[in-house]
């Protein structure tokens, strides 16, 4: 590995010679705390339409829950600096696009919700809720870390330093897993949509996005090094606290889940070599910099604590791999009751109820589907849900037809649906790959 990170760094200072690609400063610590203000919406609407072309998974989430750069404060290396950011531009919208997701993430999640990926949120009844104010602060837990761990874990200070006021400090275990969720929806928003850029043959902007992804990955290496050292914490000085949290239960499931897409991310950081071909220069480099200086110190860390996250984690995570056929659909993935209402629990029980047309082909079956049955995507033949939206159950799809070959987003209930005789997908991606193949 040294010596591929050796010629990663000479490649990547031919390639400022010849790209100008110096936007990425390594050693370069930025951290941002929301604002107490009002909410502004600022910039709102630009990123739901960009999210159309890039993830629409997340419209909404950013519908709902928009939490943009007018919101925040920004400090680089603990200096504070002013947000320049503009909604007309499209690298602006780029640059931020991970982080806005990551933001919003954190607005959506509240004690009675931890967000895992849309269409997947977990309820906390209130009983459980009742656990949370005796959580401790997670600045508790630094001798349960190696004693270079402040300075060789890059995100130590900002979320579990003393003194530190954020969230993942103050309210100990819920904080952590809040940050953990949120940097899992960063990661995986900014690699959904680094893919379909791909899938455009917008190669340039795929990269944008997969070097944002670059640098937020990691943290799944470090927060499970702090939710492990929180967890062994309790066990050792408060007893009663850590059986508790052990029967927990949604906050296990959350927290397992969440550890599932977020591995279903790493993986896809690491294999972006084969997608991105020739263009991979210009970003390996980054990825070896990050293993060398965050990831292989923080996978460390996590690996003492492998047991009781283990413990943790068990019994949603085994379960999940099998039981909620979590690698399917990514605009509206299986939804876990949010809220006790009859409308959800309809629609939590997809997986358990897919039922297929076996009278036509997947093509007819797909262009002229009926409500009784389930919806495939006619490119991948994954199931598409409808999502619980305002009230009201809606499909969220891509449609194309011979005549109109470009992809055309919308949503429709069941009964629009069954009217729209054109070829349905669960993304902008399949529809495009449906074209290229035919």
């Amino acid at each position: 590995m040294k010596a591929n990170f050796k010629f990663s760094i000479i490649v990547f200072l031919i390639l400022i010679a010849f790209k100008g690609l110096s936007d990425i400063n390594p050693n370069l610590k930025t951290t941002i705390r929301a604002e107490g203000s009002a909410n502004n919406d600022y910039g709102k609407t630009a990123f739901i339409v960009f999210c159309q072309d890039f993830a629409p998974a997340y419209i909404n989430l950013l519908q709902e829950n928009y939490s943009g750069p007018k919101n925040w404060i920004s400090y680089e290396n603990d200096v504070k600096i002013e947000k320049k950011f503009n909604e007309s531009n499209k690298n602006d919208l780029i640059n931020e696009f991970g982080t806005v997701i990551h933001e919003s993430t954190h607005h959506r999640n509240n004690h009675n919700n931890i967000f895992v990926s849309p269409g997947i949120d977990i309820f906390i009844s209130n009983e459980e809720q009742s656990i949370i104010p005796d959580f401790f602060k997670s600045e508790n837990i630094h001798n349960y870390l190696p004693t270079d761990a402040e300075q060789k874990l890059f995100r130590f200070k900002n979320y579990i330093g003393t003194s530190s006021e954020v969230s993942a400090n103050l309210n100990g275990l819920w904080g952590l897993i809040d940050e953990y969720s949120a940097y899992q929806n960063g990661t995986r928003a900014d690699l959904m949509a680094y893919e379909n850029a791909l899938a455009l043959m917008d190669t340039a902007t795929a990269i944008c996005f997969y070097k944002s992804a670059l640098s937020t990955y990691y943290a799944y290496f470090e927060f499970r090094s702090f939710i492990g050292a929180y967890l062994s914490f309790a066990r050792d000085h408060h007893p009663d606290l850590y059986n508790r949290i052990m029967n927990f239960s949604n906050l296990k499931k959350a927290f397992a889940l969440n550890s599932l897409f977020y591995e279903e991310s790493i993986n896809k950081i690491y294999s972006a070599k084969k997608n991105l071909k020739r263009q991979y220069l210009q970003v390996d480099w980054y990825l070896d910099y990050n293993v060398e200086h965050h990831e292989k110190y923080a996978k460390d860390c996590m690996n003492n604590f492998n047991q009781i996250l283990s413990l943790f984690e068990s019994p949603f995570k085994s379960e999940s791999k099998l039981n909620l056929s979590y690698k399917k659909n990514s605009s509206n993935e299986t939804i876990i009751k949010k809220q006790p209402n009859a409308l959800e629990n309809q629609n939590s029980t997809h997986t358990s109820n897919i039922k297929r047309n076996l009278k036509l082909g997947l093509d007819f079956a797909n262009v002229f589907w009926k409500k009784e049955y389930t919806l495939f995507d006619l490119t991948s033949d994954e199931p598409i849900f409808p999502i619980n939206k305002n009230g009201i159950v809606v499909y969220q799809i891509y449609y194309c037809s011979n005549e109109q070959k470009n992809p055309v987003f919308g949503e429709f209930t069941a009964e629009q649906l069954e009217k729209l005789l054109k070829y349905k997908f669960k993304d902008k991606t399949n529809c495009i790959k449906f074209f290229n193949k035919n």
